[in-house]
């Protein structure tokens, strides 16, 4: 069901998340932003933008499981992902993602929390 023309999105609930193994893959869809905009080109020139790699996983081009696995964590009882763009790329491609489970938020990633929609959703910057 849907409002406004928005469909309601179900996010991983922390219960969930603990029960998890530590690797998969899940519904990119059910994982959270922990930021509020993002540039879209990747660090690594080889994935070229998050344009460029939405348009390999939708084509096939790209096997799912040739790109880093995202990392999701918990915070504040809600499961965000620390690798944005590629959370990115894989909701617009609609792919299932590759994941790591951490146990905690890494000490030198605790300033990717820069939501202010809890992670719903995320700009990119041109």
């Amino acid at each position: 069901m849907s409002e406004l023309g928005t469909t309601k999105r179900t996010f991983l609930t922390a219960e969930k998340f603990a029960q998890l193994p530590i690797i998969g893959t899940l519904d990119p869809n059910t994982i959270r932003f922990s930021q509020e905009s993002i540039s879209p080109y990747f660090q690594d020139p080889e994935l070229g933008s998050v344009e460029d790699l939405t348009t390999q996983l939708l084509q096939g081009a790209r096997d799912p499981f040739s790109i880093e696995p995202i990392r999701i964590v918990e915070k504040d009882s809600m499961i965000f992902t620390l690798d944005n763009r590629r959370l990115k790329a894989f909701q617009d491609a609609g792919v299932e993602i590759p994941y790591v489970r951490l146990n905690r938020i890494p000490g030198g990633e605790k300033f990717k929390f820069t939501t202010k929609n809890d992670g719903i959703s995320i700009m990119i910057r041109y």
